[in-house]
């Protein structure tokens, strides 16, 4: 079965969803809480939205899509793609979208403000060594060499309170500079090469295509700071619902679970699968898809991670407390 994909404004991609009814986005049939197991034996068809990042990596749903993964569970997924969590999050609580593919950091912040979110699969992580999938970059004659430079200097990150700024800002400390010195500045993947080249910007956190694209062009990397904030790897993204979908949807929430994890497992193992639809899905030239590196992607949620990102959450200001992971874990 082939997606029914919503983009907005090609790659100035930004969702703005109002907070209207609490299943208003996703046509469920009203057998859709009875008979439709895990199996995926129910005859009719439930039709979801699902809100994803124009990024690289949300291209592996769209795989599992293609390859008849969430058909066989008797879903049909549209995919709704927004700029980030600001965005898709309120669309989740709202109803409008089912279900959302994004950062941890948003739902654990969610979770602190009383919005109850639910984690029901992993989805992708960083790579624990070697060239990264993100990182930060500068202008090839920049003087900034490293995270120690980048206190004084503007960073651009998509959103602020989220992965670049609180890595950026552990990997500052972990090389001894003050990480409240940095200016980040939210800008969205897409300008952030642009305001770097025209000097807004010192340095921009970016992630594939954007960092290919940039390296590319010659700018170089002075941080992979995933790999410095918490070595080993960590969830780049992870998949969620709202606790109410979750608990008015438990069969759809299963399926859901089992068709992902199909087309994660899929994509890991046959990584030239997601390289093949990034044209369509990035809009990006086929030499550039056919050369980036992709993120490690896995179904199970790297729980260890998600501790120490709920650590840094606390350590950096993005919440006043730490956040209870296991309040956000789908029981």
């Amino acid at each position: 079965m082939k997606s029914a994909r919503t983009i907005v404004g090609g790659l100035a991609l930004v969702l703005t969803l109002a907070a209207c009814g609490a299943t208003a986005g996703n046509d469920e049939p009203s057998a859709a809480g009875s008979d439709a197991g895990t199996s995926g034996a129910a005859e009719e068809t439930r039709s979801i939205k699902v809100g994803v990042l124009p990024i690289a990596a949300s291209a592996a749903i769209d795989v599992g899509i293609e390859q008849g993964f969430f058909a066989d569970h008797n879903l049909d997924v549209e995919l709704v793609t927004g700029q980030g969590g600001g965005a898709t999050l309120p669309a989740v609580s709202s109803g409008e979208l089912a279900f959302a593919v994004g950062n941890p950091i948003s739902v654990l912040i969610a979770a602190t403000q009383g919005l109850e979110m639910k984690v029901v699969s992993g989805y992708s992580e960083s790579l624990g060594e070697g060239h990264d999938t993100t990182a930060i970059v500068v202008p090839e004659d920049s003087d900034i060499q490293s995270a120690t430079d980048l206190p004084g200097k503007k960073v651009g990150v998509n959103t602020l309170k989220a992965g670049g700024d609180m890595n950026g800002k552990e990997a500052v400390l972990k090389a001894g500079g003050d990480p409240e010195a940095v200016e980040f500045i939210e800008v969205p993947f897409q300008d952030s090469l642009p305001q770097l080249d025209s000097g807004n910007l010192d340095a921009a956190w970016l992630v594939e295509p954007f960092l290919s694209m940039a390296l590319a062009d010659g700018h170089r990397v002075v941080s992979y700071l995933y790999q410095e904030a918490i070595p080993g790897g960590q969830p780049t993204m992870i998949a969620y619902t709202s606790a109410r979908y979750a608990e008015e949807n438990p069969e759809i929430v299963a399926d859901f679970q089992a068709a992902l994890a199909e087309s994660l497992e899929f994509v890991e193992t046959d990584p030239e699968s997601l390289r093949a639809v990034l044209p369509d899905f990035m809009g990006m030239p086929k030499e550039v898809a056919a050369m980036i590196p992709l993120d490690r992607f896995d179904a199970e949620l790297n729980r260890d991670a998600m501790e120490a990102i709920a650590e840094l959450m606390a350590r950096h200001g993005l919440s006043d407390e730490q956040p209870d992971v296991s309040a956000v874990l789908l029981d």
